[in-house]
């Protein structure tokens, strides 16, 4: 998956990641590290582990997502800090303690990676906001 993924980038792709423990669980080998770091451009920058930190921003949004058991939606416990490699950019920060939530890559394709996932946003009408933002980063 990652040599096709890698394939679909450097032809120019446009790719949308998300979720709790994306650089966290890549960290168990040098090939996958490399390819966090030399594909999708982040690093794992350590986990959230305050509970209470449970808004992000980007976009012009303050984002709340899941940390707690909730009957709507699975807990995020400790969602990682994306770390930016090269020239990708923080693109989210966790709102307390401005950590990056998420990274941006623009070059000869385009990458958004979020430390959370995408799908415990809370906010319905938040969400598809958010994702408008995305599509319109990733086709402009």
């Amino acid at each position: 998956m990652q040599r096709k993924i890698a394939e679909y980038c450097e032809a120019g792709g446009r790719i949308f990641v998300s979720g709790a423990y994306m650089a966290s669980d890549m960290c168990g080998s040098d090939n996958d590290r490399a390819f966090i770091n030399n594909v999708l451009k982040f690093d794992f920058g350590g986990c959230m582990s305050d509970i209470s930190e449970d808004k992000i921003f980007g976009s012009n949004l303050t984002v709340a997502v899941n940390r707690g058991v909730s009957e709507h939606c699975y807990a995020v416990a400790r969602p990682d800090i994306l770390a930016p490699v090269g020239n990708s950019f923080v693109a989210f920060v966790y709102d307390k303690s401005r950590e990056s939530a998420g990274v941006a890559y623009v070059d000869n394709y385009r990458v958004l990676a979020t430390g959370f996932p995408f799908e415990t946003i809370l906010d319905d009408n938040i969400r598809a906001e958010l994702m408008g933002a995305v599509m319109r980063f990733l086709l402009n």
